[in-house]
């Protein structure tokens, strides 16, 4: 049995590897700064990019040599990107977290009403909702109406049978 790594998987494997530093230089960019969806995506196609491209630069020897190489290559470079994208959205979307660092902050204990007033800056946790709706809106599951009051879409309304329907068939808890 041979364990030795393939050399054909080490430039998936760099490429892998290095996807947080592109991450870290698609952050800097002041066009992206407020959408971290974009941030990410523009990282992982500039990486896709660099992965097919660089395979071609590489040595004979290093370079994938068939469709099955391709394919592990591939299929290494997907299950880093599902690894980071988790992690970026604890980063990127961690409430709880973000939470924590207004205790982290204080220089005493907070209630839960001071935690609530100083969250995302001083923003309050009216901001979750405010952030929330304004999302849900863009991607027109809901809508509102003159008066400010927010409803369902037609869209909006299947998406959550299907929902509920999903919860009920796997046995998760409905909290709503």
């Amino acid at each position: 049995m041979d364990f030795r790594f393939p050399p054909e998987l080490a430039w998936p494997l760099a490429v892998s590897l290095a996807f947080p530093l592109t991450l870290f230089v698609a952050a800097r960019r002041r066009a992206w700064r407020e959408r971290n969806d974009v941030r990410f995506f523009a990282a992982a196609v500039f990486q896709s990019a660099l992965l097919v491209i660089g395979a071609f630069a590489l040595a004979p020897e290093w370079r994938p040599r068939s469709a099955g190489d391709w394919l592990c290559g591939a299929m290494l470079w997907l299950a880093f990107m599902l690894f980071y994208l988790e992690v970026w959205g604890l980063m990127s979307r961690g409430y709880t977290l973000a939470m924590l660092i207004v205790l982290l902050r204080s220089p005493r204990p907070l209630s839960a009403a001071e935690i609530a007033r100083e969250y995302r800056g001083g923003a309050g946790l009216g901001w979750i909702m405010e952030h929330r709706t304004r999302g849900l809106q863009a991607a027109g599951v809901i809508d509102k109406t003159p008066a400010g009051d927010v409803i369902l879409t037609t869209s909006g309304a299947w998406i959550v049978h299907a929902y509920a329907a999903a919860r009920a068939a796997f046995g998760l808890r409905n909290d709503a």
